[in-house]
């Protein structure tokens, strides 16, 4: 049985190394783009207001925005590299070592939550300097939003985590991630999820992404827009309820779904991908 001190050092060595060759080079590119995009999409609508209403339109895209920088996001890049790790052999090479699944896993974790975090914390300092009247005015407000983005990433990566093992296959886990997207852009994030009939409502309301954006939406949103909520309320201990339940629900399932996802993974089956590779080029 491997010791929890000896899973938290391979966990950070597995994370300090993972992050440098993010960070270094191009790759670090990939990263400056979500809070571009922020920025520019901020720049663009900003001093324009909603339909019969007098917020910005900026403001009430920024909830939006942050829980796409975070959770969404997030959670695909987890889908996609266990994917690639499964592909590249590292979980082959994790199988043999005692404890390197779950400091693979753990691991993967940091390493995207770090990932995840680094653009955001770009952005609001961007609009720190240049709209500050969108960020939280008071310190609740702000340690709500910090509240509701932690668990909102942990509701969402574990669970990446079992259906990354489902996909099994990159290409596979990308065109997931575009449902994922789609998913979450219903989810009411960049409009009221009223809007859409009862029967979509419904299960929509059960994806953590609408959480995240709700509970957003609470400190960042002035008071009178709660009128376009489903239920005319924020509902942020809900918020916190469903998310927990989320999180609960992925810390108990990814840890076995990485071990029977280990379990498939063999010389031969990673020298039959390696040869699919060679011909197919995917």
């Amino acid at each position: 049985m491997t010791s929890p001190s000896t899973i938290a050092a391979a966990t950070w060595r597995h994370a300090r190394i993972e992050l440098r060759g993010h960070l270094t080079g191009w790759r670090l590119l990939a990263w400056a783009v979500m809070p571009f995009v922020m920025v520019i999409t901020v720049w663009t609508l900003s001093g324009t207001p909603v339909k019969s209403s007098t917020i910005d339109l900026a403001a009430y895209l920024l909830p939006g925005l942050i829980t796409v920088c975070t959770t969404v996001t997030g959670m695909n890049s987890m889908i996609v590299q266990l994917a690639s790790a499964e592909e590249d052999g590292s979980l082959l090479r994790a199988k043999s070592i005692p404890g390197a699944l779950a400091a693979h896993l753990w691991g993967e974790i940091c390493v995207v939550a770090a990932l995840s975090l680094l653009p955001l914390v770009c952005y609001v300092a961007v609009m720190a300097l240049a709209w500050p009247d969108l960020l939280p005015g008071n310190p609740l407000a702000w340690v709500t939003m910090i509240a509701v983005t932690g668990l909102g990433m942990l509701a969402t990566f574990p669970v990446s985590v079992v259906i990354g093992a489902w996909c099994r296959r990159t290409l596979r886990s990308m065109m997931l991630s575009m449902v994922i997207y789609v998913l979450a852009a219903l989810s009411g994030l960049f409009f009221p999820l009223s809007l859409l009939a009862l029967w979509a409502q419904i299960p929509l309301q059960g994806l953590p992404f609408y959480w995240v954006g709700l509970g957003l939406r609470t400190t960042l949103l002035p008071a009178d827009i709660v009128a376009v909520e489903v239920t005319q309320s924020w509902r942020l201990e809900l918020t916190f309820v469903v998310l927990a339940l989320w999180a609960i629900v992925g810390l108990a399932l990814a840890p076995r779904a990485l071990r029977h996802l280990s379990r498939r993974q063999s010389a031969s089956v990673l020298a039959a991908t390696r040869d699919r590779f060679l011909a197919r080029g995917y």
